[in-house]
């Protein structure tokens, strides 16, 4: 997929040029480590707003980002590709692969999750038969029925 159209980067190219000749004279006074004069500075400020704001727009352009995305596809795709080549690798040397424990560690969180519900419920059932019975035993006790 081309971004750039040849022409587009020869205005481009030229627009850099001229800019840069411009600058030239400018900046040939100037003296290394003294600060750059104001006129300098402006432009330097004008001139990296101009970038931003064109780099933005590149950025947010309907070919950037299909582009994005297409490199990102195929950058997820080639993984992929590349964790059945390793796990075809694996099983043909009767190896154990990545993907293989990934799923026995999820059966044994499945199973570990319905053994913890299991035992949540039978101590909340479990708390009712003491509740109920010390209920009983308190009365019990109360009327003078158990020695």
């Amino acid at each position: 997929m081309n971004y750039w159209d040849p022409e587009q980067m020869r205005q481009m190219t030229q627009l850099w040029l001229d800019m840069a000749s411009k600058l030239g004279g400018t900046f040939a006074n100037v003296q290394p480590g003294s600060p750059p004069p104001d006129a300098a500075r402006q432009m330097r400020g004008a001139i990296f707003q101009a970038m931003s704001e064109q780099l933005d727009q590149f950025m947010r352009s309907e070919a950037f980002m299909e582009g994005m995305k297409e490199s990102l596809n195929r950058t997820i795709q080639f993984q992929k590709q590349t964790q059945d080549v390793f796990t075809r690798m694996h099983h043909a040397t009767q190896g154990v692969a990545v993907q293989d424990i990934s799923a026995a560690m999820s059966m044994l969180r499945q199973m570990e999750d319905r053994l913890l519900d299991r035992l949540d419920e039978l101590n909340g059932r479990l708390q009712k038969l003491e509740e109920a019975h010390a209920g009983s035993n308190g009365r019990g006790e109360a009327k003078g029925v158990h020695p």
